[in-house]
């Protein structure tokens, strides 16, 4: 009796031991970066496929730089049809100049961890006139006059980020100088996405228009992260949307109730009504109003919605109000 119990204590061991040491069946594959070496916040996209994908804990996934966590800059997509995770590394913060290697690690719901790397180059110095400049800091790097000159060029390759952290640093070094805060601004409102970092809250907030001219409604994809170790809650119908520099301004909307309200206010023909209620059901749209709690350390993604009956406004704020704070995102409409 007793070999048995031991034989069996044997088998059970052995058994736990090949669980924890299995490897997680994935592929892992990173995307040619669409951006030149030359940029700081180059992106990259990476697909995950495999037998173990509908396993992957989604929360588990990290991406660390130099030892630094950079896991804010992921935006993570998981493709139910295709079995498929794709995912887009857009960072948040510079990237440390010369040879990097990028660690992406997670881990199944069973246990099971993995881990992927490549290397990379960021080579801004690679650029002719971003050179000189970029030799010259080396030896003064408070410099206010060569970091604008720098923000400038990187602002005229349409390299958006880096010309933004450029022209922080003049401000940072400078803080009246108006030119670079008016550089600010104006890049700033330009950006579908923008992510704004709260005490411990993160908001990422992105615009979209597609339904601008089909039914007079923009739609912001929010995306939030309670960063502390308490509870918070946000309330999206507090929140509004105005003109800059003009008196429009409009409170969020419940989306499937928006096709009766626009017709009742004649924003919309019978036919639009029509044809975005098949729309909004069959896409499966929906929107917040009502309070969210944010757990300590959870994500959450939502959508709200706004009527913009007057399609000639070009620039608009969005007001995320609530009781504690108030944040403004600025958006130039593009019309699209």
């Amino acid at each position: 009796m007793k070999k048995k119990l031991l034989h069996c204590l044997f088998l059970i061991i052995i058994t736990i031991t090949f669980a924890e040491s299995r490897k997680a069946d994935l592929t892992i594959t990173t995307l040619k970066s669409p951006d030149p070496p030359l940029t700081r916040h180059r992106r990259f996209n990476i697909v995950i496929q495999g037998k173990d994908v509908s396993f992957i804990d989604k929360e588990s996934f990290k991406i660390l730089i130099n030892k630094k966590d950079f896991s804010n800059s992921l935006d993570i997509t998981f493709n139910r049809k295709e079995k498929a995770y794709y995912i887009l590394f857009n960072p948040v913060s510079p990237l440390p100049i010369g040879k990097i290697t990028l660690f992406l690690t997670g881990k199944l719901v069973t246990g099971e961890e993995f881990r992927y790397s490549w290397n990379t180059n960021i080579e801004p110095a690679s650029d002719d006139e971003l050179k000189t400049i970029y030799q010259k800091l080396h030896k003064s790097p408070n410099n206010i006059k060569l970091h604008f000159s720098l923000a400038k060029i990187f602002e005229k390759k349409f390299l958006l980020q880096d010309a933004y952290d450029e022209y922080l640093k003049v401000v940072e070094l400078d803080p009246f100088n108006e030119e670079a805060i008016e550089a600010l601004e104006r890049i700033f409102a330009v950006w579908d996405t923008k992510t704004i970092v709260k005490d411990e809250l993160s908001l990422k907030i992105t615009l979209d228009e597609s339904l601008m001219q089909m039914a007079k409604l923009i739609l912001f994809n929010v995306k939030v992260k309670n960063l502390s170790n308490s509870s918070i809650g946000l309330t999206p119908g507090n929140w509004l949307v105005k003109s800059r520099g003009g008196d429009f301004t409009k409170k969020p909307v419940n989306i499937e109730d928006y096709p009766k309200l626009a017709v009742e206010n004649g924003w919309l023909t019978l036919d639009e009504y029509t044809k975005l209620s098949f729309y909004l059901e069959k896409e499966e749209i929906t929107s917040k109003t009502e309070e969210i709690e944010l757990l300590p350390q959870e994500t959450k993604s939502f959508m709200v919605a706004f009527p913009m009956t007057d399609i000639s406004i070009k620039t608009i704020d969005l007001i995320v109000k609530e009781k504690s704070f108030t944040l403004t995102f600025p958006f130039v409409l593009m019309g699209k």
